[in-house]
C-alpha cells in the first residue's frame, strides 16, 4: 500500500514505547473499546518490508489505517497519526500525515511528510524528510530537534 505525502509533523519517540506491533494493536483496540464499546479495525495497518536489505522482513504499523466505530479521531489529530517501525528489535515512531518507501539502487528510503516548521517556514507549507537505516538506527541529514 502506498501512502500519499502531505505536510506533517514528525517526532521520534523513545524506542521502548511498545514491545512489538501486536502491543500497538492491542493498545489501540483497548482504547477503542473504552469509547462506548467501539469496534476496532486495523485492515492494512501492518506492513512487512525489508528495511535493512538483510533479507528479513521488518514491520511498519500505520495508525492512520486504524478505525474505531465510536471515535472518528481517536488515532489522529491535526498533527497527523503515528507510524511505528520495528527493525532488528528496535522501534522508531514518527508523527506524520503520510509516508512512502522507495528504493534507490539497493537502499530503502523512508520519506516522511513533516510540518513546515521543520523547514523554517509556516506549518502549512510542505516539508519532507528522508530516512535510511544504517547499522542500528535511522539516519537523516536533518539535525536532531
Amino acid at each position: 500500500m502506498r501512502h500519499s505525502l502531505t505536510a506533517a509533523f514528525v517526532w521520534l519517540l523513545p524506542a521502548a514505547a511498545f514491545a512489538d506491533a501486536d502491543a500497538i494493536l492491542a493498545d489501540a483496540a483497548k482504547a477503542c473499546a473504552e469509547q462506548d464499546n467501539g469496534v476496532f479495525a486495523s485492515e492494512g495497518a501492518v506492513r512487512q518490508i525489508d528495511m535493512t536489505g538483510d533479507g528479513t522482513e521488518d514491520t511498519i504499523v500505520d495508525e492512520a489505517l486504524f478505525t474505531c466505530t465510536t471515535a472518528a479521531s481517536l488515532y489522529a489529530g491535526s498533527g497527523g497519526s503515528m507510524i511505528h517501525v520495528f527493525v532488528n528489535g528496535a522501534q522508531s515512531s514518527f508523527l506524520v500525515q503520510g509516508y512512502e518507501t522507495v528504493r534507490w539502487a539497493d537502499v530503502l528510503i523512508v520519506l516522511l511528510a513533516v510540518d513546515g516548521s521543520s523547514c523554517n517556514t509556516i506549518s502549512a507549507n510542505p516539508c519532507f524528510e528522508a530516512l535510511t537505516w544504517v547499522e542500528d538506527r535511522f539516519v537523516s541529514v536533518r539535525p536532531k530537534q
